[in-house]
C-alpha cells in the first residue's frame, strides 16, 4: 500500500449497525485516495472549525444523504496512527461513533449513495472476507466485542 501523503490527518467515522449487521462503503477505485476499492465505514476528514462528531454528521449527510440524529450518535473511540517517513512523520487520528438503525425500512428508503461504489449490510463473518480499510477494520473487531 502507498501512503497517500495528503490523507486527512483528523477524521471521523461511524459504525451504522441494524441488529447484527453494518453498513459499509465500497471506496471509490481512485488512485489517490486512501485505500481505493476497500470496503470501510462511512465518515471522512474535519474541517478546522468542526467537531469530530459534526463531521461525522456531516460525512453522512454527504455521502447518503441521511441526517443523523445527533442524540442517538454515541462515541465509540479514538485511534491516531503514525506512519514513519524518511523525512518526518504523518499522524493520522480517527474519531469512532456508533449509530443504530431502529428503523430498517425507513433508513434504506433515506439513504442515496453519493460517494463509493456500493454499499450495504454485512454480517461480522462476511466483513471478514472483505477488503476493509486497517483503522476501520480495527474498528469493527472492536466494535464486534460488543454485538
Amino acid at each position: 500500500m502507498k501512503l497517500i501523503q495528503n490523507n486527512p490527518k483528523d477524521a471521523s467515522a461511524i459504525i451504522i449497525f441494524y441488529k447484527k449487521k453494518v453498513l459499509l462503503q465500497k471506496r471509490d477505485k481512485k488512485n489517490n485516495i486512501f485505500y481505493p476499492n476497500f470496503w470501510g465505514l462511512f465518515g471522512g476528514a474535519k474541517n478546522f472549525n468542526e467537531t469530530y462528531k459534526s463531521a461525522a454528521i456531516r460525512e453522512m449527510m454527504e455521502e447518503i444523504g441521511y441526517q443523523v440524529n445527533k442524540k442517538n450518535l454515541n462515541y465509540f473511540f479514538k485511534l491516531d496512527i503514525e506512519f514513519p517517513l524518511k523525512k518526518k512523520s504523518v499522524s493520522i487520528k480517527r474519531y469512532f461513533y456508533t449509530y443504530e438503525v431502529l428503523n430498517f425500512k425507513n433508513f434504506n428508503e433515506e439513504i442515496k449513495l453519493k460517494e463509493g461504489s456500493a454499499y450495504g449490510f454485512f454480517s461480522i463473518p462476511q466483513i471478514n472476507k472483505l477488503k476493509v480499510t486497517p483503522y476501520d477494520k480495527f474498528a469493527l473487531d472492536m466494535f464486534n466485542d460488543l454485538l
